[in-house]
């Protein structure tokens, strides 16, 4: 709620939904019910699986009420989730163009193609360097899967940041970005640059115009949809190359990933998701420094002061509120929530 406040108070129109009997839709098992009593001997399983059953209804109702106050275009992203212009990469390589069905093709020479195709800027992935926001994006007709109200919702690939960090990187970006007083640890989109390769197709996540919504039942947040004639990509995986637009997924550091109370992932996922086999440094985003990030031009639009509030001081208020729950939690829980979250403790990190 502090960060919501703030944002609030600069200017931005939230609702905040805290009665789950708002969206909440009761189901046949136990733990879909509102009145579910989380105890001692509940199981991690179930625990998890009431986290997802609350997410889809939530997800359902949030999608109507949008739709019924006459919104578009929304996203359902997670908040360490972030939408990226998808420009091209040169090392992305021929597999995200590339119909993998036809084994008979020749991949190196599809992936000239591609390239051929590109470069010369005949793709609307090679035109959006005056391009400042998604809103351009859709409203400059560029990219025609957002006026197809036959298909009104779109997967964007969606590529996860490792909590890999390198030194040079971080100070050559720290002495370009933007003004005194920024300090690029808080930010994890300009602290960690290493990513999964955009050659493999990824699991999805949507940007849906809610005007075309009609109470379908949301099955994934990855799918949203079981009937494939609503959503573009090919049941969860989504192909980089088809979309003007892409989504980072930062895992960011231990602290911000690990959650008090319940947490359905913990230590060993945390550890897993840094596992990237194929991790290069994305170098689409402006990880140059200076007036390449998206800092700089943030502060360029919105000022400095404004850019400070919306970032950095929201950062440091979330991290301050997250103590306040820690020690909550702590003090008030009758549960052994690390016992229930079953977390592979390892060395170095914090119970």
């Amino acid at each position: 709620m502090p960060v919501v406040d703030l944002f609030t108070s600069l200017g931005m129109d939230i609702t905040v939904w805290k009665n789950q009997s708002i969206y909440w839709e009761d189901g046949d098992r136990p733990y879909e019910k509102l009145d579910f009593v989380i105890t001692n001997e509940t199981t991690h399983l179930h625990l998890k699986e009431r986290h997802l059953h609350r997410q889809r209804t939530f997800y359902q109702k949030c999608l109507q009420t949008l739709h019924d106050e006459g919104m578009n275009w929304t996203t359902l992203i997670d908040v360490d989730e972030y939408i990226a212009f998808n420009h091209f990469d040169e090392l992305e390589g021929a597999s995200t163009w590339c119909n993998k069905k036809e084994k008979e093709k020749d991949m190196s020479m599809c992936g000239e193609e591609y390239e051929s195709f590109i470069l010369p800027r005949m793709n609307m992935r090679a035109k959006m360097e005056n391009i400042s926001t998604v809103a351009d994006i859709i409203r400059s007709g560029r990219d025609d899967h957002f006026h197809k109200p036959d298909k009104p919702c779109i997967l964007l690939a969606r590529y996860l940041f490792s909590s890999q960090e390198q030194n040079a990187t971080a100070n050559k970006i720290q002495l370009g970005v933007v003004a005194d007083g920024f300090n690029i640890s808080y930010f994890h989109t300009l602290r960690y640059q290493h990513r999964a390769s955009l050659q493999k197709p990824q699991w999805g996540k949507a940007i849906i115009n809610v005007a075309y919504y009609r109470g379908d039942k949301v099955v994934s947040p990855h799918r949203l949809f079981n009937d494939p004639r609503v959503c573009t990509g090919v049941r969860s995986k989504v192909q980089n190359a088809e979309n003007s637009l892409r989504l980072h997924h930062y895992i960011g550091s231990w602290e911000s990933f690990r959650q008090p109370g319940f947490d359905s992932r913990g230590a060993s996922d945390f550890l897993k998701r840094n596992k990237i086999g194929d991790a290069i440094v994305d170098k689409t985003t402006g990880v140059g420094g200076g007036d390449l990030t998206w800092l700089a031009r943030f502060v360029k639009a919105v000022g400095t002061n404004s850019a400070f509030n919306m970032t950095q001081n929201a950062i440091i208020r979330e991290m301050e509120a997250r103590k306040q729950i820690e020690l909550q939690v702590k003090e008030t829980a009758d549960i052994d929530w690390n016992k229930i979250n079953r977390k592979k403790y390892v060395p170095g990190f914090e119970s």
